[in-house]
């Protein structure tokens, strides 16, 4: 049970004109902290820049059966910033996002107000183009997608970089242009 459950109900019983908005961490090369409001807000001592950046967060429908359901986040593709870093290698970067209520258009910002929401990885970022926007869908993480095993975690130079850029593991497999074997068992 949340510690913050008491607060929560409040909100969402007012008579008064209720709102929501996300507030979402982006701890990538830089960290990024971003809402869906009209305007900046600060929290928990970190100002979250408004729109235009985040467009859309689509969390995973309930269903009965275990699946792959991810968590999505949409954002502009048009600020070069974050184009740059995602073409740089996002896989495997933190992501965590906040729900928030308004009350008569005034965020409620205490900080047991909002409700954690997810705190995971980026899976896939894709590029879109949707309406003449340009976009980026981001795909993190979903909550149960270790459960079938289907991601595969490649075992190339590159793909280590992405994950810690100081990884030498996987520098010396081609040595020289030349390929390496490795046997492994009995012989």
């Amino acid at each position: 049970m949340k510690d913050n459950a008491n607060i929560l109900k409040n909100f969402l019983e007012t008579d008064q004109e209720l709102g929501y908005f996300a507030l979402v961490k982006l701890d990538w090369n830089a960290a990024r902290y971003l809402t869906s409001l009209p305007h900046a807000v600060t929290w928990n001592g970190n100002e979250y820049v408004s729109d235009p950046l985040i467009m859309q967060f689509d969390s995973p429908r309930y269903t009965e059966v275990v699946d792959r359901e991810a968590y999505t986040l949409t954002i502009n593709g048009m600020d070069e910033s974050i184009k740059n870093e995602i073409n740089t290698g996002i896989l495997h970067r933190p992501v965590s996002i906040f729900l928030g209520f308004t009350i008569n258009g005034v965020p409620q910002l205490g900080l047991n107000d909002l409700l954690h929401v997810y705190t995971g990885t980026v899976a896939n970022p894709k590029y879109v183009v949707d309406d003449d926007q340009m976009l980026f869908e981001i795909e993190c993480s979903a909550p149960l997608s270790n459960l079938d095993a289907v991601s595969t975690l490649y075992t190339t130079k590159d793909a280590m970089r992405q994950i810690d850029p100081t990884d030498t593991c996987f520098d010396k497999i081609l040595e020289n242009n030349t390929p390496s074997s490795v046997a492994w068992g009995k012989v």
